[in-house]
């Protein structure tokens, strides 16, 4: 089942896949019953090339999707810079780490 999808990612872009499809098929191989690990191997390609996508929606509507492979990064934090700083805070230079 489709748990979210990439920020702005093929699947995110295409306005045609949705949280809480099931995967059952990608280029009309059955997916079914296949591990995160295997289905990866079926989904990650090279960038610009195409994959079907197959999808199960609301229990019984078949959905086929055809989308472009791109790159994605899933954007978990958003930040925004603040200027000025807060009272009591200041900018390090310099390289930052632990020992």
């Amino acid at each position: 089942m489709v748990a979210s999808l990439a920020v702005d990612g093929p699947a995110e872009q295409s306005k045609k896949v949705r949280a809480g499809d099931i995967l059952v098929s990608i280029d009309q191989v059955d997916v079914r019953g296949m591990s995160p690990e295997d289905l990866a191997q079926y989904i990650l390609g090279p960038p610009g090339s195409r994959v079907r996508l197959g999808f199960i929606r609301d229990g019984s509507e078949l959905l086929y999707v055809e989308l472009t492979r791109g790159w994605t990064m899933k954007r978990s934090v958003d930040s925004k810079w603040s200027n000025p700083l807060p009272p009591n805070h200041s900018l390090v230079s310099g390289p930052i780490g632990f020992p």
